[in-house]
């Protein structure tokens, strides 16, 4: 267990309505490192020392959620610490680069086990995995409670975490004041009505089968994603050679992930489809194209 190295603030947090849906849950991520010639032990020295001094500017991972009576939860600030596991996989990086790292079962053994028969307020909310494997390159395998993180700020996170690893300070705190949200105000205040887009999702295929004229008539709602090249997470070794969810199992479900080359600002984009859906998939998206 790795705990704050000093001390924390110390009291419990309401959650918002939205954060009682994922109170449960746990998203995990995957970070791949090329091989290198510092000792595992050096490594590993490392990865704990630096996320001992980040927790505390990100003190509620260490916390723990706890159960109250009304079958509500809350989160309780209590600096109890992240769990840490190091390990070694006799096998070798390219087994996992052959499919563009594409997450398989394999990859449930480059991440910590989250044991979930545990009282709720016994459950880590953040898990790490250092693993090294034969050839000498890393994974870093992070689980974290979804009541916490989101992708920008686990995308926070880890950065900060890096960069305290290599000696730099803090670049963008976090904001833990949820007051300013509203959350945990009494219930029953008129909320502000505004009109949603018309935006249906994939309703018009689960009604029928359109052809590409009916898909070119639909609205479509957009919106602009501004894609940044960043320093990466890099702890002291290099930046990860590649990045990505650790599971991708919904239907519809799309990751676009930058390549992690210098050189190369290709972006990598991995799409979830049932067996069933696939044929279409590359029928209404290739061929109408062509």
């Amino acid at each position: 267990m790795v705990t704050p190295a000093q001390s924390t603030w110390k009291g419990n947090q309401s959650l918002s309505e939205w954060d009682q849906i994922g109170c449960t849950t746990y998203t995990s991520s995957i970070y791949f490192y090329a091989p290198t010639t510092l000792p595992f032990q050096t490594i590993t020295q490392t990865i704990i020392d630096s996320l001992s001094h980040t927790l505390p500017h990100f003190y509620p991972l260490a916390g723990r959620l706890r159960s109250l009576n009304n079958g509500r939860f809350q989160l309780e600030c209590n600096g109890n610490g992240v769990v840490f596991v190091a390990a070694e996989l006799n096998a070798d990086l390219s087994y996992f680069e052959k499919d563009y790292f594409t997450p398989t079962l394999e990859s449930d053994r480059l991440l910590p086990y989250v044991n979930e028969s545990l009282p709720i307020h016994e459950l880590p909310l953040l898990l790490v995995q250092l693993t090294k494997f034969s050839c000498g390159g890393l994974s870093l395998g992070v689980t974290a409670s979804h009541v916490l993180i989101d992708g920008l700020s686990a995308a926070n996170f880890m950065t900060e975490w890096a960069r305290i690893a290599r000696g730099l300070p803090l670049q963008k705190a976090p904001f833990f004041d949820k007051k300013a949200f509203g959350v945990g105000d009494c219930c029953g205040s008129n909320p502000q009505r505004f009109d949603h887009s018309n935006d249906f999702g994939n309703m018009p295929f689960l009604l029928k089968q359109p052809n590409a004229e009916e898909l070119k008539k639909m609205k479509t709602t957009m919106f602009t994603l501004k894609l940044t090249k960043e320093q990466g997470i890099d702890f002291g070794w290099g930046k990860e050679i590649h990045f990505g969810p650790a599971y991708h199992e919904i239907d519809g479900d799309l990751w676009i992930i930058r390549n992690s080359c210098d050189d190369d600002e290709s972006l990598l984009i991995v799409i979830c489809l049932l067996v069933e859906h696939v044929e279409a998939f590359k029928m209404y998206f290739f061929d109408d194209m062509i």
